[in-house]
């Protein structure tokens, strides 16, 4: 006689035997994406991609043709391209206002730099019409070496 965890007979082994791991079910297949015809959707609208391109450019461009481009969205237009035409309007804002600001600076650092103070001085104490020994017109009759 066998022990309870002994089979007795070669089908009870094949019947008691641990069955190996069934295969993992294959993963599903992804759902298939809806086929877009190209053909049917409505062309972009020029002025809104020049709205775009514009700003990066020049950006008052931009602006302009970004701010006709939305007057004519709000009017009803069907053609795609807001969103390019809102970008160039923000865009052209952006770095019109970054060149106000270079702009500024550029004319504040001109005028501490090379302003009025340093050109010509009252008394002629330097700058370009002052008078020190550098800039001195010379006087009839004088030589180079101011003998």
């Amino acid at each position: 006689m066998s022990t309870p965890n002994e089979p007795e007979t070669a089908e009870q082994a094949s019947v008691a035997a641990p069955a190996a791991p069934a295969p993992a079910a294959p993963a599903p297949a992804p759902a298939a994406q809806p086929v877009v015809d190209r053909s049917q959707l409505p062309p972009f609208n020029i002025m809104a991609i020049i709205a775009f391109v514009g700003a990066f450019v020049i950006p008052v461009v931009g602006i302009v043709c970004g701010h006709i481009t939305l007057a004519e969205y709000r009017k009803g237009l069907p053609e795609r391209g807001r969103e390019y035409a809102l970008a160039g309007t923000i865009l052209g804002y952006v770095f019109t206002a970054i060149w106000v600001v270079l702009a500024i600076v550029w004319i504040v650092f001109a005028f501490t730099h090379f302003g009025h103070g340093s050109v010509v001085t009252p008394g002629g104490q330097g700058g370009f019409g002052g008078g020190g020994p550098r800039f001195r017109i010379p006087t009839p009759g004088a030589t180079p070496y101011g003998n």
